[in-house]
């Protein structure tokens, strides 16, 4: 058997099996595994349908320096670190392979129409990206995380790595700031408690080492350990339609906290509402623009407390 003779079998094998793919409809397709590719300076604008919101439509936009969120009426500030690694987070969505090409098995993947969290990102104004997040796999054995994208309008799913459907399809609180209070407790100097009545308002302070009430000298551990809260106070529940006109009639309790280092005192104060399920609206200067919510166990009890609980 010659080489032309082998040459042409090969020639007709290979013919046979590239018309076999044809036909069958099961053709081998490369694919960019950069499947979400941003430039992060450039986007101006993101429109998130997330599970996480039941798909309310929330929209990030930039105007200047700083980043609003919005969501049905209501409009706050969003944190820029939050909104700064969700595009971090973009550009690091790598495609492992097509797990499906046919629509009938977007609901496998958790990415049909409806189904998984969509994201839109604008540059300039202009669509870049637009894309659902579906299904999020967590492999304990292995201890590896899958999630499955879709690009709007395509019909392959993909499996990428990590924790993107958690970590991009967030809900409208994400990208907002929780901090009730962060202060260097070595700087506390006084906290003035200021409650329900001028009887039960009290002052606690520094005195050398020590802390004080008045002339009475302070439990020291009980005192540390309350100011070791006020390193670093969170909310969790915003309250959005707090009506500060009745601000007035609904104020409770408020701590002036004075502080080294500086010009103003810290000043939290506490509203409450009986008709609210969670009837304490936590508020501080240091975070103007957010309203927490509290019930008798949460950070109203850290915060709030009685001169007794600081006397042995």
């Amino acid at each position: 058997m010659n080489n032309k003779f082998l040459l042409l079998i090969l020639l007709l094998l290979l013919g046979i099996y590239g018309l076999s793919k044809v036909f069958s409809g099961t053709k081998d397709r490369s694919f960019d595994a950069d499947l979400i590719q941003v430039d992060t300076a450039a986007v101006n604008s993101l429109v998130l349908n997330t599970k996480a919101d039941n798909y309310e439509t929330v929209k990030l936009q930039k105007e200047g320096d700083q980043w609003l969120i919005t969501k049905g009426n209501f409009t706050t500030k969003a944190q820029a670190l939050a909104v700064k690694n969700m595009l971090n987070n973009l550009n690091q969505i790598k495609a492992k392979r097509i797990v499906a090409k046919n629509p009938e098995k977007w609901k496998d993947y958790e990415v049909e129409d409806g189904k998984g969290s969509r994201i839109q990102v604008f540059e300039k104004g202009k669509l870049k990206e637009d894309f659902l997040l579906g299904r999020f796999n967590f492999n304990q054995q292995a201890r590896t995380a899958t999630s499955y994208i879709r690009l709007n309008n395509e019909n392959e799913v993909y499996a990428i790595d990590g924790m993107a459907s958690m970590n991009l399809a967030q809900n409208f609180d994400a990208f907002r700031n929780k901090q009730i209070l962060k202060i260097n407790k070595d700087d506390v100097t006084s906290i003035q408690f200021e409650n329900e009545t001028p009887e039960n308002s009290f002052n606690l302070s520094r005195n050398g080492s020590g802390w004080s009430l008045g002339d009475t000298p302070a439990d020291s551990t009980k005192t540390t350990q309350f100011i070791s809260t006020l390193s670093s106070i969170m909310g969790s529940e915003f309250i959005n339609n707090f009506d500060e006109l009745k601000s007035k009639d609904l104020a409770f309790k408020q701590l002036k906290i004075t502080a080294n280092n500086q010009i103003e005192p810290e000043i939290i104060t506490c509203y409450r509402d009986e008709s609210l399920a969670k009837p304490f609206i936590i508020h501080s200067n240091q975070n103007k623009d957010a309203y927490f919510a509290s019930d008798s166990t949460g950070v109203f009890a850290r915060l709030f407390k009685n001169m007794g609980d600081f006397i042995e």
